[in-house]
Order: C-alpha cells, then sequence, then structure tokens
C-alpha cells in the first residue's frame, strides 16, 4: 500500500508547532519575569549595595509598574560601619524611576528622572574619621574596580543584556544628624542640601544593571559625604568660636 506524503503540509505543520512552543516559552519566561519583577529587583539592588558598601543594604516595598514604565523602592537602608555607633548610616524613603515607555524594546533603556528623597543621615566623626568617608572609600573602590571591568567576586550580571542611560536625578528633603567623640558631643541637625543632575548617565551603549546601581550608589554617598563633611566642619567652628568669644548681653 503505497501512502502519499504530503511533505510541504508536514513541514509546514513542523513550523507552526515549534513557533508555538517557541512563544509559549518566551510567554511563560515573561509571565515569571512579571510575577517575580519586584523580588528580583530587590535581591539586586541589596546584593550590589551590600558588596559595594561592605555593609548591610536592605530594601523595603518595591513596587514596578510595567505598563507605567514606573519603579518605587521604599525604606532602602544601609548599615553604619562597625565601628561607629549608630546601626544604620542612611535610611532613604523614597526612590523612584520613571522609564520611557518607547524605549523598552531598544537595545538602551532611557531612564526619564530619578527621583532620591526623604534621607534620613546619621553622619558620624569617630577617632580623627567620620562614618561617610569609610562609606564612600569602599563604594569608590568596588565601582571603579567594576568599571574596569576586574573580577567582582564572579558576579553574574542581573537583568542580562539590558542596558541603561538616565536623563536627570534629583536628591532632595534629606536631614543629616551629627554625632562626634570630640567637642560636638550633642546631637546636631541640619538639611541636606539639593541635588540635581541633568544628563546623568549618558554614554554609547549605556550601563548594565549593576552600573546603574552603581552610579546611583557614588552620587548619594559622596553628595552625604561632603555634605556632611561642610556641615560638620562648621558646626564645630562654631562652637570653637563660642569657646572664645565672650558672651554677648
Amino acid at each position: 500500500m503505497i501512502f502519499n506524503i504530503n511533505w510541504n503540509m508536514v513541514l509546514k505543520k513542523s513550523l507552526v508547532t515549534l513557533f508555538l512552543i517557541l512563544v509559549l516559552i518566551v510567554l511563560v519566561g515573561g509571565i515569571h519575569l512579571y510575577i517575580k519583577a519586584d523580588d528580583m529587583i530587590r535581591a539586586v539592588v541589596t546584593d550590589v549595595g551590600s558588596r559595594a558598601t561592605e555593609t548591610k543594604v536592605k530594601v523595603g516595598l518595591v513596587d514596578l509598574s510595567f505598563h507605567e514604565g514606573k519603579l518605587l523602592m521604599a525604606g532602602t537602608q544601609i548599615q553604619n560601619v562597625k565601628s561607629f555607633k549608630s546601626n544604620t548610616a542612611v535610611t532613604i524613603g523614597r526612590i523612584s524611576l520613571k522609564v520611557n515607555p518607547n524605549s523598552l524594546t531598544n537595545n538602551v533603556v532611557l531612564i526619564k528622572e530619578i527621583i532620591i528623597t526623604d534621607l534620613d543621615i546619621a553622619y558620624e566623626y569617630m577617632g580623627g574619621q567620620s562614618n561617610f568617608g569609610s562609606i564612600r572609600a569602599r563604594v569608590k573602590n568596588y565601582c571603579n574596580r567594576y568599571k574596569k571591568w576586574k573580577p567582582l567576586e564572579n558576579i553574574k550580571e542581573p537583568f542580562g543584556s539590558f542596558k541603561f542611560n538616565a536623563m536627570s536625578l534629583l536628591v532632595s528633603e534629606g536631614k543629616i544628624k551629627f554625632s562626634s567623640d570630640g567637642p560636638l558631643n550633642s546631637n546636631s541637625v541640619v538639611s541636606l542640601p539639593k541635588l540635581y543632575l541633568k544628563n546623568f548617565i549618558k554614554k554609547d551603549g549605556g550601563v548594565t544593571t549593576t552600573g546603574l546601581i552603581c552610579e546611583i550608589i557614588e552620587v548619594v554617598v559622596n553628595h552625604v559625604s561632603k555634605s556632611g563633611d561642610h556641615g560638620f566642619s562648621a558646626l564645630t567652628k562654631n562652637i570653637k568660636q563660642d569657646d572664645v568669644e565672650p558672651a554677648k548681653h
């Protein structure tokens, strides 16, 4: 008995089946990414932040809206250096990112704005050095190594081949609480100066997820450290002047 096999039809059905299988794989992977995205972002920020600062970094709420292109992280904490008194060096109330939705399918995702607000900072000066001086040096060392593509504990780049550029970054609404083992024996609080950077990240090919986190941490820590140094210097200068100047009646 001879069967007439329509090979064109067989090939067509095989290709359709293969296509459906590939679509299913992509959909399942996409659904998994959608469901787990918040947890993945928290894990990545915690991991890179902890490596960079050599302290424990915690991230509270993570809220990602795919259709709006918005990310919110609330209650981010950077643990203090162990030799200092406070448990937490800085608590960041809100970190929000707004992405250009049209860029999500491009080689480089464009972040329209990064806004960091409600910072509660514990600046300590003990034994001739500040806690943020130590954190700043650690972050600089880690991120410089990353930028030069030197081995970083065999770190695997999160979120694969995603690359980013960022149009602007704003740091605002923060307060710095000072403490010291010197003449500044009582806590003093000053406002953190506002910082706005235009064209925050503008690089050919963008930066990786780890690179993006490094850029943000570096800017925040540098700004806090410099502002803290300036504020502490001004406070101690006023104390010394009060010691030598006669009281005014």
